[in-house]
């Protein structure tokens, strides 16, 4: 099957067609993260201080916010990847149990439910193994990080990826992706530089990624800055 991302599919674009399921086995992934304290060494780029730390081990996952009287009770959609590399996602309580599904990967958080008000009040924890594997930080009501696995059974294909810094200041950025078989090494897909300005990078001729394979943005400012930044996938089942 061919596929261009200006090709029209029974009279819909092309685009329009994939998000509603219309076109075989492809859909689309729209991963943006943001990092508020970005310095001269590269980070990832979602809302920890540290390089994104991923799950080794499977393991249950549990939420907890920094303001527990406001937030818990709040339920939280918790997208990923079982310890089978399946697509899952499961509803999660804060402060309550902990998930049924034995999370091997998460990429997307997003409440449902706020015990408090529209949003949730306090940073809102994902813990799995002993450590935090994702956020939403206050008042976000969605997690943000420029991170995503390629699940089993499927292949994707890179679209796009931009960074942003929030300041006048230099900028390094780049994509690296982990295939599943390559013994634990990241390589570089896409590298670039800018000064105070978006750098966006569209693929005319896309980058294929097998199933398992993580992905990921890094930055880094020659002085501490913000940064948002992402990237487009295409994903088809096989």
């Amino acid at each position: 099957m061919s596929y261009s991302a200006g090709q029209h599919v029974n009279n819909i674009h092309g685009g329009i067609a994939i998000a509603k399921g219309l076109i075989g086995d492809l859909s689309g992934i729209q991963k943006f993260g943001y990092a508020a304290s970005v310095g001269t060494t590269f980070t990832t780029i979602w809302e920890g201080v540290t390089p994104y730390p991923y799950i080794t081990t499977a393991g249950v996952l549990t939420l907890t916010s920094s303001n527990s009287a406001a937030d818990n009770g709040t339920t939280v959609a918790v997208s990923g990847l079982d310890q089978n590399w399946d697509l899952v996602t499961e509803t999660v309580t804060v402060g309550g149990a902990a998930s049924t599904t034995t999370f091997l990967r998460v990429f997307r958080m997003a409440t449902i439910t706020c015990n408090t008000g529209a949003v949730n009040v306090g940073d809102i924890s994902a813990t799995v193994g002993g450590t935090v594997r994702a956020y939403i930080l206050a008042d976000q009501g969605q997690s943000l990080m420029a991170v995503y696995t390629v699940p089993r059974n499927y292949r994707a294909f890179i679209l796009s990826m931009y960074a942003s810094p929030s300041k006048q200041k230099e900028m390094t950025c780049r994509l690296i992706t982990r295939p599943f078989d390559n013994g634990g090494s990241f390589n570089v897909k896409v590298f670039g530089t800018a000064w105070g300005a978006q750098f966006v990078r569209h693929y005319e001729v896309v980058e294929m990624l097998q199933s398992k394979t993580d992905i990921e943005v890094q930055c880094k400012v020659d002085a501490t800055s913000g940064v948002s930044a992402g990237f487009e996938l295409l994903l088809e089942k096989y």
